[in-house]
């Protein structure tokens, strides 16, 4: 959250906190007082501990235990059916994926800017960015100034098994700042 935050010059939970300020009171509060603390990985660790928590009572999760059982599937038999694919405007086109929060940090605009490079470079790619943030409407805007939003496809939030399916269809899949998304893709 604190780097999220730093990026975004915002608080994590702005419906909830209209300040990051409160936030890090609440965070400092909570976790001095968490009899566990459970994190993904290393960096959600410092940042626990950086807040309060004891390093004693941390235990790191992967995020492998948390890919959804559909994406150890064989990905030949996950396809999503040739009317999504049209609907989506995908027929017969290749594609990338992008699995990402619209987050500032994550980094979404340099698919947008991609995009527009291989658009100058006469490709003809589109792009499926599959996931929804406070940034949905900046890369969206980004796109018609870089003269791609014909090329993006912005799918919003999608469950894991849709998200199973489009994998294996894709030419490629773009991740500026993944996580568990990574594994998600390796599996397709």
């Amino acid at each position: 959250f604190d780097i999220i935050s730093k990026a975004s010059n915002r608080p994590i939970f702005k419906r909830l906190f209209r300040h990051r300020f409160i936030e890090k009171i609440v965070e400092k509060f909570v976790l001095q007082r968490c009899h566990l603390v459970i994190c993904a990985n290393r960096t959600n660790r410092d940042y626990a501990i950086a807040n309060g928590a004891k390093k004693n009572l941390i235990t790191i999760f992967r995020y492998g235990n948390l890919i959804h059982p559909y994406h150890w599937t064989n990905p030949k038999k996950r396809k999503l059916s040739k009317e999504v694919l049209r609907l989506l405007g995908l027929n017969n086109t290749l594609f990338i994926s992008v699995i990402s929060r619209l987050e500032e940090v994550k980094g979404v605009d340099s698919v947008i800017k991609a995009a527009a490079e291989l658009k100058r470079k006469n490709y003809k790619i589109k792009f499926l960015i599959i996931g929804d943030g406070s940034q949905m409407n900046n890369l969206k805007d980004l796109s018609i100034k870089l003269d791609v939003s014909k090329n993006i496809i912005f799918t919003g939030n999608k469950d894991q098994v849709w998200i199973s399916k489009i994998l294996p269809s894709s030419l490629a899949v773009m991740s500026p700042h993944g996580g568990r998304s990574l594994t998600e893709c390796c599996l397709a």
